[in-house]
């Protein structure tokens, strides 16, 4: 029911609808008046509702939790991740290449064979990615601060190797 159709008798006839300020048909009645309208919510409260009902906004901050080093060939450590949104990603893997540019590989399977031994290719081992980026962007946009924060925190790591 809208503030138009509420009436209320008034003393004296006919009155002025309140919001239009023309004249009702029928005499004796006026429009009730608009409703009080109350004050926006500032912002600060907008989040504390808005926490109350979906939980906590997740931080777009990543955390290195665990960081093991292990050299093997191109590998420098196995690390565990923690997104902002509290995923944890295990055994990622810190590699540098020839070309010295520092990249974490991200968690894998072997690839068995009917014999349930190991796949190769040209005598490589054959893996299955168990986490993949949607493009080369996100990649690069998610191993950044990783990356950043082993570097303060192990800087031995990227010290002698001659290497980005």
């Amino acid at each position: 029911m809208t503030w138009e159709r509420e009436r209320r008798p008034v003393a004296g006839g006919g009155a002025r609808n309140c919001r239009s300020g023309s004249s009702n048909d029928e005499p004796g009645y006026r429009s009730a008046p608009p409703r009080a309208k109350h004050p926006r919510p500032s912002p600060e409260e907008q989040r504390r509702a808005a926490a109350a009902v979906w939980g906590r906004k997740p931080t777009s901050a990543m955390r290195v939790l665990k960081f093991a080093e292990h050299r093997s060939g191109q590998m420098r450590g196995f690390l565990s991740i923690q997104l902002g949104s509290g995923l944890i990603i295990h055994d990622c893997r810190l590699m540098v290449p020839e070309n010295g540019d520092y990249w974490i590989a991200l968690p894998s399977r072997p690839v068995l064979d009917e014999n349930r031994c190991q796949a190769t290719n040209e005598g490589k081992p054959i893996y299955a990615p168990s986490v993949e980026f949607a493009s080369r962007d996100v990649s690069d946009r998610f191993q950044a601060q990783p990356l950043e924060e082993l570097r303060a925190s192990h800087r031995e790591l990227f010290r002698g190797d001659g290497v980005r």
